[in-house]
């Protein structure tokens, strides 16, 4: 069996990384949902949600990738919320625990995903 250290590679795309880390949950027994096409889903929606004993909501990006920003409908009839909207949503409800993770944060994935651990 691999070690979690030797699963994920620091120059990973920011796809092969939620790969990485959606094959990590799965080996921990994590029940995961990732929106492959996000086109028709609402805007700035972390990439993955999480469920064992809590629910992990998650948003992934390569190194040196950002949250993006609120912005206008092509119509400007409505505010699109951006991912820092919903980071921030996220972060203030209880019973949910809220991720920003990048490939040099592959400790903070084992340490919450990881078998037999209870992070809260």
């Amino acid at each position: 069996m691999l070690e979690p250290m030797e699963l994920v590679k620091f120059d990973e795309t920011e796809e092969e990384y939620t790969q990485t880390i959606i094959e990590y949950a799965r080996l921990n027994h994590w029940l995961v949902y990732h929106t492959w096409n996000s086109r028709l889903s609402e805007p700035g929606f972390p990439d993955l949600v999480m469920i064992r004993e809590f629910a992990v909501i998650a948003e992934i990006k390569s190194e040196n990738g950002r949250l993006s920003k609120a912005r206008w409908n092509k119509k400007h009839t409505r505010l699109l919320p951006g991912q820092d909207d919903w980071q921030a949503a996220l972060i203030s409800c209880s019973g949910v625990v809220y991720k920003l993770w990048r490939p040099s944060d592959w400790e903070d994935v084992v340490a919450t995903l990881g078998q037999g651990r209870h992070f809260i």
